[in-house]
């Protein structure tokens, strides 16, 4: 457990975007909050602002209403963004740099090295973009106590209850989009060691397939997985309820991806260990 532990804590500081994004955002929102306090003019114009564009497509009945949607929806693209750069980086960074060499003379087996980077981008990456939105969810709060007034227009239920709840929803949401995604990273895991542009190969290989499947083989079932496969992780991050996500998609393609994970993160343990 220490070792993972110590792992973890190198990729962090190998991959600084990880943490350095959300931060960045998180200053970008203290300034905004401080316009907002300390600018009476712009306090005032605030209720001006019209969302309906942007929230009609967003549940608005949480924590802050449509602010707390957007918060919601920012951090959760932050987090599937910055899981994505990591996986088709993580395993070909330590191969040009010749780090892995390095990590050989350890006591850490191939499988061990790739199970904490697939943890790192599924929950680590998850949890800290968690603390965006909780910072992000603070300073509504914050604002709310000062100059309730100004977000009255476009707000709703603004305590600290409902912000942990929120939270809470957040979390667990992404927990289970990092199961659904599971496939959709182990590709990425063999394909960033075949090639230095992975999301690239793998889309244009996936819309071949779906082609050969539908064409040549007179099936839709293939292209039916790939789009499940990509739409499910959002469709549990957005849907009205979890529940309703969850019943996005069939089960069976559900089990075949989960299948097809397993074999590809084999096949990736089996790429790094050729290395």
């Amino acid at each position: 457990m220490r070792t993972t532990w110590y792992m973890l804590e190198k990729e962090i500081l190998e991959h600084k975007i990880v943490t350095r994004l959300p931060l960045f955002m998180v200053a970008c929102a203290v300034l905004f909050i401080s316009g907002v306090v300390w600018n009476i003019e712009y306090r005032l114009t605030i209720n001006s602002v019209n969302f309906a564009e942007i929230t009609d497509s967003i549940v608005v009945n949480g924590y802050a209403g449509s602010i707390g949607a957007i918060n919601f929806a920012v951090s959760s693209l932050v987090s599937l963004m910055l899981s994505t750069i990591y996986l088709g980086k993580t395993l070909r960074k330590e191969k040009e740099e010749g780090s892995i060499m390095f990590w050989r003379s350890m006591p850490i087996t191939d499988t061990q090295s790739v199970l904490v980077k697939l943890l790192f981008a599924l929950i680590v990456i998850p949890l800290i973009c968690s603390l965006l939105l909780m910072s992000a969810d603070v300073m509504i709060w914050i604002v709310s106590l000062v100059f309730s007034d100004a977000i009255s227009n476009f707000s709703s239920s603004v305590t600290l209850s409902e912000m942990v709840i929120h939270w809470i929803e957040f979390v667990s949401r992404m927990c289970i989009a990092s199961i659904a995604l599971f496939p959709f990273a182990s590709l990425i895991l063999v394909a960033s060691q075949k090639t230095k542009y992975p999301l690239i190969a793998i889309f244009f290989g996936g819309y071949i397939v779906s082609l050969l499947g539908t064409y040549l083989f007179g099936t839709s079932m293939i292209s039916d997985i790939l789009q499940q496969n990509l739409s499910l992780p959002m469709s549990i991050i957005f849907s009205d309820t979890l529940i309703e996500g969850l019943q996005f998609g069939e089960s069976t393609y559900s089990m075949i991806s989960l299948v097809a994970g397993a074999l590809l993160l084999a096949i990736a343990i089996k790429l790094r260990s050729d290395n």
